[in-house]
């Protein structure tokens, strides 16, 4: 997974961004294959990548495939 860190206290780029996708101003703003998660909250957080893991991977005739788009 990428991890990319913005500093919304010095960089108001970051701070209209955020704005704009989670429609808050509060942090910690997780953002996991376009789910976006407002606060600390574990099992929001836990569900989230399990759900991303899911599409990351499918199986065809058998065997496990890796999809590249994710």
């Amino acid at each position: 997974m990428q991890l990319d860190e913005r500093d919304v206290d010095s960089d108001a780029a970051a701070l209209a961004e955020l704005k704009t996708v989670a429609g808050q101003s509060a942090i910690p703003v997780t953002v996991i294959a376009g789910t976006v998660i407002g606060g600390y909250d574990p099992e929001r957080l836990r569900a989230a990548v399990e759900a991303a893991r899911a599409v990351m991977f499918e199986v065809v005739d058998g065997h496990v495939l890796e999809c590249a788009s994710r």
